[in-house]
């Protein structure tokens, strides 16, 4: 069996390298070369066009970082547009660059007897498509470049937690949460998803020096990033959305409608509401009232709440095994794994709640259905600690592991072609 997998090996290595190459052809032409806007471009379009590259308009718009380097490119290439996703494209090629050059440094890139040339092609492999798969390197908006800061922050940091690296350069770590965070807010949610599962698992750390110095630099540095609002406005500019309150309306009471219909049936699931029919509703139903936030909806309508809940979990449970393979049940039952060491069904425990953890919040405050772009972060840190720990496990177990990741993702993205991706 473990000669038949050894073969198998290189095979299916390329037979996923190759499906991966056809799938970012595709994504290439539909998102990158579209003429269109993809998403939430607009806003982030809209605020190149009209600016200028100057320290106030940097620094007064909102996802300064991203804002930065679109600007940047702006200079040189006329087509805002274009800078903008050439700025997420090339935020993700750096990210796939630093996961797999900092593991072959920091961990160990032999997972097979083999030839160790198929192994570093493994590696590129699944950081590749893991990093890729919900194409927010190709799209103009500040989700790449928001995943791209924060993924070796939270490594570096998780490193000196568990003692795998020494309490240096702190600073770094802090100044890519501010960039993460000043690029895309919804980085506070992952940031309290890790403190939550630090609780968990390494509770001194919390009062620790690396958590005090790390959260006292992001303090610093995100204030220097947004130290013209701050001067002229006294507060910070963030990346939020929301619609303007002269229209009457919010983003929580749109998601709320939208999931209170698709839960009765009278919207169809691949339908969304706009803020125009939420005020149509309003008008038609004037005694009506909304619940005030997410809190209050548990409270009022725990059914729809619990009902939701459990939608997204089980779409959430699936999509993670399409993003992750055979990588996600893995890591998830290392720690439980007794004949392991110990700190490293640890760091596997650790790991793992971080991802449910941040999974669960999402879903928590999404109300009508996550998207899973919001978990690139955890998708990137979930492989990188899933290659390291399957050098734990016997070589026979390694090779079922990525050859059946391989095969998986391989089918996965024929279906995906199939549909029309």
């Amino acid at each position: 069996m473990t000669r038949f997998l050894q073969k198998a090996y290189p095979v299916l290595n390329i037979a996923f390298l190759l499906a991966n190459l056809v799938f970012q052809a595709v994504f290439f032409n539909t998102f990158f070369l579209n003429e269109g806007l993809n998403g939430d471009e607009r806003g982030y379009l809209s605020q190149l066009s009209g600016g200028h590259f100057s320290w106030s308009f940097i620094s007064g718009s909102f996802s300064q970082p991203y804002t930065f380097l679109s600007s940047l490119l702006h200079l040189a290439i006329a087509d805002p547009m274009l800078c903008n996703r050439l700025v997420s494209l090339i935020m993700g090629i750096c990210l796939i660059a630093y996961l797999f050059f900092f593991f072959k440094k920091r961990k160990s890139a032999v997972f097979t007897e083999g030839n160790p040339f198929w192994d570093n092609v493994a590696l590129l492999n699944i950081l590749i498509a893991v990093i890729t798969i919900v194409r927010s390197h190709l799209v103009g908006t500040s989700d790449m470049t928001s995943t791209c800061f924060a993924v070796p922050g939270f490594i570096m940091l998780t490193e000196v937690i568990t003692k795998q690296a020494a309490a240096r350069k702190l600073w770094v770590v802090g100044l890519l949460f501010a960039l993460s965070f000043t690029a895309r807010p919804t980085f506070l949610v992952v940031m309290l998803a890790f403190l939550i599962a630090l609780l968990f698992f390494y509770r001194k750390t919390l009062w620790g020096k690396p958590l005090i110095v790390t959260g006292l630099f992001f303090m610093l540095f995100t204030a220097l990033i947004n130290l013209y609002p701050l001067m002229e406005k006294g507060t910070i500019t963030i990346d939020t959305k929301e619609i303007p309150e002269s229209i009457g309306t919010s983003w929580f009471e749109m998601n709320y409608l939208m999931a209170k219909k698709w839960d009765s049936g009278a919207l169809p699931r691949t339908q969304w509401l706009s803020d125009t029919d939420v005020m149509a509703f309003k008008k038609e139903h004037p005694d009506f009232v909304f619940p005030r936030n997410q809190f209050d909806l548990l409270a009022r309508e725990p059914g729809l709440y619990i009902r939701q809940m459990v939608r997204m979990g089980v779409i959430s449970i699936y999509t993670s095994f399409r993003y992750l393979y055979l990588l996600f049940p893995f890591l998830l039952v290392f720690p439980f794994l007794k004949r392991r060491p110990g700190d490293q069904r640890r760091i596997a425990g650790f790991i793992a709640a971080f991802y449910v953890i941040t999974l669960f919040l999402f879903m928590f405050f999404s109300v009508k259905m996550m998207e899973f772009r919001w978990m690139h972060i955890l998708l990137a840190v979930f492989v990188f600690y899933a290659m390291h720990l399957i050098r734990m496990v016997p070589q026979k177990t390694r090779l079922l592991i990525l050859d059946g990741s391989f095969l998986t993702g391989t089918l996965f993205i024929f279906l995906a072609l199939l549909r029309g991706v």
